[in-house]
């Protein structure tokens, strides 16, 4: 045999078949018409695809072989919040015990990360929190665990807080945020002029005097939270901790505690409301 190989024999290969770009298309449509006339899929699919699962049955909810994705829980209306400082006997128990007061239906908790266990609530906080309604008689401070974080909102006073609740607890991350940023969830369903009337006029400068009188609030659901949660979380959302400060240092806390569950309450279910 010559040792050129241009000069060697060639075996005739099989001309491949020549296919249009429609041809897969146009044989599937055939198919329906294929099992009008008592046909299966394999008789109908084209070359090359009688071994694979038609496109169909890969996303048909009758396909005992498939296997769906996670379902999240459908977002229902907050019924429980907790509050959660450092001692739990100044910021957090003026919170649970104001908001008790002025939301009795709802399940209300105070914790403490590092918990002053069994303390009596601050005496110039308890003075503060009874100027506004509130009362402190028999609160005990608790410290946080791990049971404490399902409630539906976790409001803490300072960015080490909310630490301490995703170190404990990573899914109690997305119920937790600032109770100083308590605004930013409120304005999610609140209407505007409840912005312009709590000092945030760039809210309600968005919409205009008749949208603002047609505009009911609509109640915080569980999914709110959980969008907010995963806003960024700045210094600017504590409340200063006024623990052995004086009585002015645990006005200004108060008073700013005060101005958040103010903006808080009207989206919170009212009595009666949807479970």
């Amino acid at each position: 045999m010559s040792s050129d190989p241009s000069t060697w024999p060639r075996a005739p290969y099989p001309a491949a078949p020549r296919r249009g770009r429609g041809d897969a298309v146009h044989r599937w449509d055939d198919a329906a018409v294929g099992r009008e006339r008592g046909l299966t899929d394999a008789d109908t699919a084209p070359p090359g695809l009688s071994g694979f699962a038609r496109p169909s049955a890969l996303t048909s909810p009758a396909d005992p072989e498939r296997t769906p994705g996670p379902v999240s829980p459908a977002p229902r209306p907050i019924r429980s919040v907790l509050f959660v400082c450092t001692g739990n006997v100044c910021r957090s128990p003026l919170a649970e015990r104001l908001l008790a007061h002025r939301a009795p239906h709802l399940t209300i908790a105070s914790r403490g990360t590092f918990s002053l266990q069994g303390s009596a609530m601050d005496a110039d906080m308890a003075a503060e929190l009874a100027e506004r309604g509130g009362d402190a008689a028999g609160f005990r401070s608790r410290q946080l665990t791990a049971a404490d974080l399902d409630a539906d909102l976790i409001l803490a006073m300072g960015p080490e807080h909310l630490d301490v609740i995703g170190d404990e607890v990573p899914a109690a991350r997305r119920r937790a945020g600032l109770l100083g940023h308590v605004g930013d969830l409120a304005a999610l369903v609140a209407p505007p002029r409840a912005g312009r009337a709590h000092g945030m006029p760039a809210l309600a400068a968005q919409f205009d005097d008749e949208d603002q009188r047609s505009a009911p609030p609509r109640t915080l659901t569980t999914a709110d939270v959980a969008a907010w949660s995963r806003a960024r979380r700045t210094a600017d959302g504590t409340i200063p901790d006024p623990y052995r400060k004086g009585r002015a240092a645990a006005a200004r806390s108060a008073a700013r505690i005060d101005e958040q569950l103010r903006l808080l309450l009207p989206v919170l279910p009212s009595p009666g409301g949807p479970a």
